[in-house]
């Protein structure tokens, strides 16, 4: 009985392995697919070492074993732009864990200082509530639901205008990082063509509503 038991526990191992194969197969020719259509190249490994090509983003510092897959990628008048599905481990042993997300990096038209944007947790309303200094706009909503901090607040105030805050709240980007002419936004999902758009949408249109006087007085 035992024996009958282990192999059909290794016929469902091989059925799983197989869909999984499939499915993932299927995926990736649809990202090349929708990529190419929007003049966007595809690769399954990472041809750029994205991992150290971009390591001054918080994402990039967590964990160990960090790859990047299923890479699409555009150069030229567009703006340099990178979707990519990323993965990282924490821990070691029984103890492990793999986290995976798909994410996006872009260059900008204008060198900024850092700014972050993440979900507003509980110690930020403790903090706030000792008196701890923090960034706060006039949308009540916008401040509830994240968490802005980063070099100059001057700057951070004159990009993240009323206009951009209601893009934030629509394309819900509460992990978005910038550091000086780069970008990054990225969500705890595996890519697919829904999610690609969604980064794509989301490089392109904060790069659209950064201001134009501010890009003007940084070229200057």
């Amino acid at each position: 009985m035992p024996v009958v038991v282990f192999m059909l526990f290794a016929c469902l191992v091989v059925v799983l392995i197989c869909v999984s194969y499939v499915i993932n197969k299927k995926r990736r020719q649809e990202l090349a697919a929708w990529g190419e259509q929007r003049g966007l190249r595809f690769s399954v490994d990472d041809p750029f070492d994205i991992p150290e090509r971009f390591s001054q983003f918080g994402l990039m510092q967590q964990g160990h074993s960090r790859e990047a897959t299923n890479v699409l990628w555009r150069e030229g008048q567009a703006g340099e732009a990178f979707i990519f599905e990323y993965s990282y481990t924490t821990g070691s042993g029984k103890d492990e864990t793999t986290y995976t997300c798909c994410a996006c990096s872009w260059q900008l038209p204008v060198s900024l200082k850092e700014i972050v944007v993440r979900p507003e947790g509980f110690f930020d309303h403790v903090a706030a509530w000792f008196g701890h200094d923090r960034i706060e706009f006039e949308s009540t909503e916008f401040n509830k639901r994240f968490h802005v901090a980063g070099a100059d607040k001057r700057e951070i105030y004159a990009v993240i205008t009323p206009q951009m805050m209601e893009f934030i709240m629509q394309h819900d980007l509460d992990n978005l990082e910038v550091r000086g002419r780069t970008a990054l936004v990225h969500q705890e999902e595996t890519l697919d063509v829904e999610r690609g758009q969604w980064l794509l949408e989301a490089a392109d249109g904060f790069t659209k509503l950064i201001p134009e006087h501010l890009v003007g007085n940084k070229e200057g």
